[in-house]
């Protein structure tokens, strides 16, 4: 898979094979990587010829996530990537820019990727079918004039060891977890229902400790579907950096009963559920009035 005419030197080292596929056609395809076999040896991403077998007749999917990592931890991404458009995909930093050929003999979608500079330190990127009926037996995507350069990342002034986000009954828990603070002032929680516009939730003060600080942050009022969280830090020079993005896919328990009683109303209406399951609770008439 190394493009050795193309990379820096030193090139890193990847698994898998210029064809990535997925499996034999007997499960539904979801996602297929490249990535550094060695986690220590980061890349920058550049560019590379890239073909969707067999998309124009049907029998692979149109729309991708991109999603770059580094240790694991999701980095970058671009959301819904349509093989069938040409142009500016993405936002900021994280966007790629497809230049797409025309339609080849056998209904494949082919073209070139060029990656923005948020994809300038990772060790792993994906592709990830974003279709929600995926029922794809296959999964071809193939690459070829690979350009990559060696990473040089940035001293960063905090060592994030570990980011998680998972449900609680009605809520979503943000864990992080740094190694060292250096210059540091806040980190920075915000949430997504796309991935690509996010509201800020909460600023959460530095420990400023050099040994293993824990922090969490619970979201009271998460959104049905999809919930993205982005992990920010900003230093006391006023520089934000981004530590890493995260998905969850969030649904209220709607088997929670509850009752009420009396029965018509008159006056006074009683209501009994269980306790921590629920933030609020709205009144409204037949018409949908409060």
């Amino acid at each position: 898979m190394d493009d050795k005419n193309n990379a820096a030197t030193p090139t890193p080292e990847f698994s898998g094979n210029i064809l990535l596929f997925l499996n034999d056609g007997t499960i539904s395809a979801t996602k297929c990587w490249f990535e550094s076999t060695n986690t220590t040896i980061n890349f920058k991403m550049k560019s590379f010829s890239v073909e969707f077998y067999d998309r124009s007749n049907g029998g692979s999917p149109q729309l991708y996530h991109i999603i770059g990592y580094d240790n694991g931890i999701e980095k970058v991404r671009v959301n819904n990537f349509d093989t069938k458009t040409a142009g500016l995909q993405g936002m900021g930093t994280s966007a790629v820019n497809f230049t797409k050929n025309a339609f080849s003999s056998d209904g494949s979608t082919s073209g070139k990727l060029e990656f923005g500079t948020g994809w300038q330190d990772v060790d792993k990127v994906e592709f990830e079918v974003a279709e929600t009926n995926n029922n794809y037996k296959y999964l071809f995507v193939a690459l070829d004039n690979i350009v990559f350069e060696t990473a040089v990342p940035a001293v960063l002034p905090v060592s994030l060891i570990d980011f998680s986000v998972k449900t609680r009954n009605d809520h979503i828990l943000v864990n992080f977890k740094t190694a060292k603070e250096e210059n540091n002032d806040f980190f920075i929680v915000s949430s997504s229902t796309d991935g690509v516009n996010f509201k800020i939730l909460q600023n959460i003060i530095a420990n400023h400790e050099k040994t293993i600080n824990s922090y969490n942050f619970v979201d009271l009022k998460p959104s049905q579907g999809t919930n993205y969280y982005k992990l920010q830090q900003k230093d006391k020079n006023g520089l934000v950096n981004d530590l890493g993005l995260k998905s969850i896919d969030f649904k209220l328990d709607e088997t929670q009963s509850f009752s009420f009683y009396p029965n018509p109303v008159k006056e006074r209406l009683n209501l009994t559920f269980e306790a921590g399951k629920f933030n609020a609770v709205k009144l409204v008439t037949t018409t949908g009035k409060l």
